[in-house]
């Protein structure tokens, strides 16, 4: 067999990622992670530990171990590797419920139908599941408790930079919009003590988070109120944040929900967009992946660029106002009514 060039191995390389990505959803289901926490294992002690075939184990771990993730320091014995610890529950940068939900049953369907999605201009996911995403997720509990974790996940994480960028009044009235299960209202009341907060969400996801917003004694700073951003919100209120929302939707939905926002805003009030935006040129960069996601699982979303959200908050009387880059990846806008 003739060598591969260089080129060759990097692309075989590349459309083999799939495998280690199974991998290590495998590695994240079974917790290997946290039980290398205090110490190496022996391959034969994780398979006791996760009811699981020692042989079958031992060759996904030596996968995982050649990419840098976990390490074989001794024959068949694992040990934990900077790659392996945002896996760990508990970790500063834990990534363990993404990697679940980003290799679901839906999320992994959807994608192999990509190339449906790029003949029809359709969403993969409606070609996989003849349904779109949400009312897929409002149907299958099990998967949108994982995606609702998941996305509390990605906000816990990125808070902190955010309240760091964006100057947060001291009181005042702070409402997230499809704020799934209150990580970033949290983060927000607890910095800013004389703020009360609002959560707002679909009627199905506003439970949970009531239960959470009680577990950590927010449940009097908070409001849980379930309702559709395309209808009505909270009106009178200081400060809005519409987080990882508006890339779900195409324009004329962003528009739709724009509008509702700006009619609940008083000339004081200010919307919070906080989304990845898309610079030019070829440089990698994650919200090509995220907007690649939006094109696959939802009808219309996309990753926009600073300017494609100027225009947008415009034709639906707003303006924005000053922007805040984070250290997250994320950028904050800040709109008024116009």
């Amino acid at each position: 067999m003739a060598a591969l060039s260089q080129e060759a191995a990097a692309l075989r390389h590349a459309v083999l990622g799939y495998r280690l990505s199974q991998c290590i959803v495998v590695a994240a289901e079974f917790r290997i992670a946290d039980l290398l926490v205090d110490g190496p294992r022996t391959v034969d002690e994780i398979a006791a530990m996760t009811g699981s075939d020692c042989s079958t184990l031992y060759r996904v771990m030596r996968l995982l171990a050649s990419e840098g993730i976990f390490v074989e320091d001794q024959p068949r014995r694992f040990a934990l590797t900077p790659l392996a610890e945002p896996l760990c529950t508990g970790s500063p940068s834990c990534l363990r419920d993404r990697v679940l939900a980003y290799m679901s049953p839906s999320g992994w369907g959807a994608y192999g139908r990509l190339g449906d999605a790029v003949r029809s201009g359709r969403p993969a996911f409606e070609h996989a599941f003849g349904t779109d995403l949400f009312s897929y997720l409002e149907a299958h509990a099990g998967e949108a408790e994982l995606f609702n974790r998941a996305m509390a996940e990605q906000t816990a994480e990125a808070a902190p930079a955010l309240i760091q960028a964006y100057p947060f009044p001291q009181s005042g009235t702070f409402v997230d919009l499809g704020g799934g299960l209150g990580a970033l209202v949290e983060s927000v009341v607890r910095e800013c003590p004389g703020m009360s907060g609002w959560l707002f969400d679909q009627p199905h996801v506003v439970e949970a988070a009531r239960h959470r917003l009680a577990a950590v004694g927010l449940d009097e700073k908070v409001k849980v109120v379930g309702g559709s951003f395309f209808e009505e919100i909270p009106a009178g209120c200081d400060l809005y944040a519409l987080k990882h929302i508006l890339h779900d939707w195409d324009d004329d939905r962003c528009r739709a929900i724009l509008t509702v926002c700006r009619k609940a805003m008083s000339a004081s009030a200010r919307l919070l967009i906080i989304e990845v935006i898309v610079p030019p040129g070829n440089e990698p960069l994650y919200g090509k992946y995220l907007d690649l996601s939006m094109l696959v699982l939802t009808p219309g979303g996309r990753e926009r660029t600073q300017e494609e959200y100027r225009a947008m908050l415009a034709a639906s009387g707003l303006r924005l106002e000053r922007t805040f880059p984070t250290m997250v990846g994320f950028e904050i806008l800040e709109a008024a009514s116009a």
